[in-house]
């Protein structure tokens, strides 16, 4: 202790400051949380849902199956891509998903809030009837598998109306009970759209899709 200096309180140093001692780490624990970090993903990753291996990204509108949403790109520039649905106009009820992987930071702090939040909304007209996006999720075991616990669907928000031409933030709890950092989630998602009007196209839109969780460092 007698060559030990102590400092309570605030302390500033004017110029340079040597160290030739070692410097005691500092463990993840001990730093600060930020909550609800953004956490924006790829969305050129999503995969098709319709074919039975789900190996092919998503295909623009012409190349599409019926059950699967679309990747637009639009004119590099201009725009950037989005997943939309195609235009169902008059066609009744159309349902259309997309799969996508997603991973947890690895300063997630265990089992605390996890957020799946799409920027959703309609292009060019809205349904005459309801437009809706849902998100099913499942906590991989990284072995082709589920988790052996976390079995059933994490998401507990029911389906969200995007029946709007302003794209906003759409946000889905999901259980975290069992998430670890580094986890893996197999998010399914799906546009709901009901339209028999006979207009212009009717198109549902994600511009966006954002993992919101707290981390440490």
């Amino acid at each position: 202790m007698a060559n030990d200096l102590i400092i309570q309180g605030n302390g500033k140093i004017f110029g340079d400051l040597t160290i030739t001692g070692a410097i005691n780490g500092i463990s993840r624990s001990d730093l600060d949380t930020e909550t609800l970090r953004v956490f924006e993903q790829d969305i050129l990753q999503a995969r098709e849902v319709a074919t039975a291996d789900y190996h092919n990204h998503l295909q623009n509108d012409a190349g599409a199956g019926d059950g699967d949403l679309r990747i637009v790109g639009g004119t590099y520039g201009t725009d950037t891509p989005s997943i939309q649905s195609g235009d169902v106009m008059a066609v009744g009820l159309k349902t259309r998903s997309a799969r996508i992987l997603v991973k947890v930071p690895t300063n997630y702090v265990d089992a605390s809030p996890l957020t799946l939040r799409l920027r959703s909304g309609m292009k060019t007209t809205v349904a005459d009837t309801s437009a809706t996006a849902d998100c099913e999720c499942y906590l991989s075991n990284k072995e082709a598998g589920k988790h052996a616990t976390q079995t059933g669907d994490m998401c507990t928000t029911s389906a969200i109306s995007i029946n709007s031409l302003t794209l906003s933030n759409r946000d889905f709890t999901l259980t975290p009970t069992y998430v670890v950092a580094g986890d893996l989630l197999d998010i399914k998602l799906t546009l709901a759209i009901t339209d028999a009007s006979s207009g212009t196209a009717v198109i549902g839109v994600i511009g966006n899709i954002a993992l919101l969780c707290s981390t440490k460092g």
